[in-house]
Order: structure tokens, then C-alpha cells, then sequence
């Protein structure tokens, strides 16, 4: 073995016997915890939901949007101490802001983030987040001005840099306002510049609901075809993701569920079968809620027929 190799090796033997004896203090001398925003990503990682609608710079994964906490929630008990303490440690920062927000803070999260933008005015990440803590306040406090700042913000910093973060905040900021045509532009900027599946399922839905009628007419045009053309219907659930999705939670559902409390065997089967060719698309293009829901039915149903 190398020198160097071999000490690498006896450093790294050394550090953890130190961090066995001595405990926590000298491991966190050793290892130090991630600071800034690289730590709130990182505790949000485990984290099943995101309670910001906005999207928040540094690279927070995508999870689906939902307003209330569940009190028992371990993770977010976690992400929660993980805020406070980067709260402590950037108390007049960027960082410190984003913090805020993620502990339901909006109105010191707003304050900081004004206080960043103040001083780094070029900056479209803080100004960016700084929509999206606008837009959070004015939900929590029904506030119809921070719509209108939410936007100011999120335009400035999409004209500084366009990058999927400050199209999200456009367009959460667009669409709160009810202006559907801009809202609809502003979301197919999204979807350009989005690659990851999951934020970019959840703007085909955003854009999908302001397209509603429209969509809901193709939809019903494509009924007959989605139980006799294969390919047909394979390329419409691909083209309508939100629809199908929803057609499959509220219609296949109830519809199944209904004919398994009346013990219709083969209607239950039969709509099972409808829904497969959803559930097996959408998990292509990775959103798997429609699959994992039709694994759980035919296990309890003792079922292994795909």
C-alpha cells in the first residue's frame, strides 16, 4: 500500500475512533454539518411534501405542494430544528430567510429576504425566493398586495436570469393573479426549461387546469378511443397527463370500488384493465401514483395479473 494511501487510511481510523470516544462534539469538530442553504436542501430531502408553493433556489428536490404540517411528521420535525439552528447562524441572510419560510415564518422570511435583496439587488436567486415568500404570505394572510409584489419580484429576477426556479415563481405568480393567457405562457416557460419529471408533471397539471375546458372536450372526444386503439390512446394519455391521471382517481376509482362492494367480479376486473394502460404510461413518463395504486389493489385482491 502507498504512503499516502496508508495515511488517508489511519486519518480516517484515527477520526472515527476519536468521534466513537468522545461523542458528539469532537464528531461535529471532525464533521461539520452542512451550513447555509446546502443543509436546508439536504434536510428536506427526506421530507414526503414541500409546504412552499413557490420553488426555492439550491436545489431542493421536487415534492408535491401541500398548504398544512402534520404534527407527528418526524422528517419535518427535523428539516424544522435543521431551520433554526441556520436561522441562528444566518440571521440577516439569505439563508437565514429561506429558513424562515420553511418554519411557516412568513412574515420574518419576508423581512430578511427584502434585507438580502437590498444588498445583493442582482442577484435572482434571493430575489427569486423573495417572490416566493411573498406569495406565501399573502395565502396565510388572504394579503392581495403581496400578490401583486410576488410578481414584481418573481419578473425581476426572470429577467435576470431564466432558470427553472425563477420560471416557477413567474408563474405561481401569473397564475395567483387569474390571468389566464400570461399564467398559460408562463408555465410552457417552465416546462421548456424543466427537466426534472416531477416539477414538470405538476406544471403540465397547472397548465392543464387553466386549459380545463379545452382539455375536458379532448378528453371526452378520446373516450371511445382509449378502449379500442392502442396506440391511440397510449399517445393521448401521453399528450393529457393531468387528465388521465384524474380520470383514473375520479372515475376508474369510484367506478372499481363500486363494483367491488356490490361484488361485480367482472366489472371490477374490467375497469382494472382500463386503468392498467394509464397507470403503465404515466409510470413511463415517472409518475407512478396509478401503478403503486394497482399493485396495492391486486395484492389485496390476490391478484398477480398485469
Amino acid at each position: 500500500m502507498q504512503a499516502s494511501v496508508r495515511f488517508s487510511v489511519i486519518v480516517v481510523i484515527v477520526a472515527t475512533a476519536l468521534a466513537v470516544v468522545f461523542g458528539p462534539p469532537i464528531a461535529r469538530w471532525i464533521f461539520p454539518p452542512k451550513a447555509g442553504i446546502a443543509a436546508l436542501t439536504e434536510a428536506s430531502h427526506a421530507v414526503s411534501y414541500r409546504t412552499v408553493e413557490g420553488r426555492l433556489s439550491g436545489g431542493f428536490a421536487y415534492k408535491p405542494f401541500r398548504e398544512s404540517v402534520r404534527a407527528d411528521d418526524v422528517a419535518v420535525a427535523r428539516l424544522d430544528a435543521v431551520a433554526s439552528r441556520i436561522r441562528l447562524e444566518d440571521a440577516e441572510g439569505h439563508a437565514g430567510g429561506v429558513a424562515s419560510l420553511l418554519k411557516r415564518d412568513d412574515e420574518r422570511a419576508v423581512a430578511l429576504l427584502e434585507k438580502a435583496v437590498r444588498r445583493k439587488p442582482d442577484n435572482p436567486f434571493v430575489i427569486s425566493d423573495l417572490s416566493a415568500a411573498y406569495h406565501t404570505r399573502a395565502l396565510v394572510r388572504d394579503h392581495a398586495p403581496d400578490h401583486v409584489a410576488a410578481l414584481d419580484a418573481a419578473e425581476r429576477a426572470w429577467h435576470q436570469r431564466q432558470t427553472p426556479e425563477t420560471a416557477w415563481n413567474r408563474a405561481v405568480a401569473i397564475s395567483a393573479l387569474h390571468l389566464a393567457a400570461p399564467a398559460r405562457r408562463a408555465w410552457e416557460d417552465v416546462l421548456r426549461l424543466e427537466a426534472d419529471p416531477g416539477w414538470r408533471l405538476e406544471a403540465q397539471r397547472r397548465k392543464a387546469a387553466l386549459e380545463g375546458v379545452t382539455e375536458a372536450a379532448e378528453w371526452s372526444r378520446l373516450q371511445t378511443t382509449l378502449e379500442q386503439d392502442a396506440s391511440a390512446r397510449d399517445a393521448a394519455i401521453r399528450r393529457l397527463p393531468a387528465r388521465a391521471l384524474g380520470h383514473f382517481e375520479d372515475e376508474l376509482l369510484p367506478r372499481w370500488a363500486k363494483a367491488q362492494l356490490n361484488n361485480d367480479a367482472q366489472e371490477a376486473a374490467r375497469i382494472r384493465g382500463l386503468a392498467r394502460p394509464i397507470a403503465r404510461v404515466l409510470a413511463g413518463e415517472h409518475e407512478h401514483f396509478a401503478a403503486d395504486t394497482l399493485e396495492a389493489i391486486d395484492f389485496a385482491c390476490g391478484s398477480s395479473t398485469r
